[in-house]
């Protein structure tokens, strides 16, 4: 098994910390939203996936207030990292539903 950078072994470590609890299970929560959602494409309305990505969107920006709180910069910027790149694929999401609503085809994500 390979050695961990310090960087990410510093993050996890903070993550786990009990005051950081709610950053990490929003996160966890997004993480596990967007799966769902990109696996359950087939499966719902066009228009209820941009309902479930705009839950989404609360709950991140939910997290980001959170992250406001935190004082640890190195630990502020992996957390708001992290946002952005959730974010960037709940974009994508919506840019590629809307596309399809669009264009009146089959919703084209893929988990």
């Amino acid at each position: 098994m390979g050695m961990m950078p310090a960087y990410d072994s510093y993050v996890i470590e903070q993550m786990m910390k009990p005051e950081y609890r709610r950053i990490k299970i929003g996160l966890d929560r997004v993480e596990r939203s967007l799966g769902a959602i990109a696996s359950g494409c087939r499966h719902a309305s066009r228009e209820q996936l941009l309902t479930e990505l705009g839950y989404v969107l609360a709950k991140l920006q939910e997290v980001e207030m959170l992250a406001e709180k935190v004082e640890d910069t190195v630990f502020w910027e992996s957390i708001i990292d992290h946002i952005e790149m959730l974010e960037d694929i709940r974009r994508h999401m919506v840019a590629e539903i809307r596309w399809e609503l669009q264009s009146d085809r089959h919703c084209p994500v893929e988990a």
